[in-house]
């Protein structure tokens, strides 16, 4: 039996979060999209989300995002931790220590030997 490109990406998303979500009543409904339908409800692994119109699929999917991006990134139990990359002018490495070329003669280092200055006038 084929199966609709639909059926296959679902397969092929095993393992990661999917959000599904079916427009009801469907009356002209396929009878692929009906099989596919009712065997994920036979197979009780995924649940589908069922809406009659485009407000409250804009409800459902916001809130669905919500909480992917929640229990992703904000989890204590083994979410996903974004590095904290200090900006230039930070501490690095603990109090009193900055950056290479930081602090206050970190503005020095574009003049050039001799003593000239931005302009070019030797001092």
């Amino acid at each position: 039996m084929d199966i609709s490109g639909l059926e296959d990406e679902l397969r092929l998303a095993a393992g990661m979060p999917r959000l599904l979500y079916v427009k009801v009543p469907a009356p002209g409904m396929e009878p692929g999209l009906k099989r596919m339908l009712d065997g994920i409800r036979a197979e009780g692994a995924l649940s589908y989300k069922e809406f009659t119109d485009a407000a409250e699929l804009r409800e459902l999917v916001a809130g669905d995002l919500a909480t992917l991006l929640a229990e992703g990134f904000g989890a204590r139990d083994g979410g996903v931790r974004l590095p904290v990359i200090p900006f230039a002018g930070d501490n690095v490495g603990g109090p009193g220590q900055r950056r290479a070329g930081g602090g206050r003669d970190a503005g020095r280092a574009w003049a050039p030997a001799g003593g000239a200055d931005r302009a070019g006038r030797g001092g």
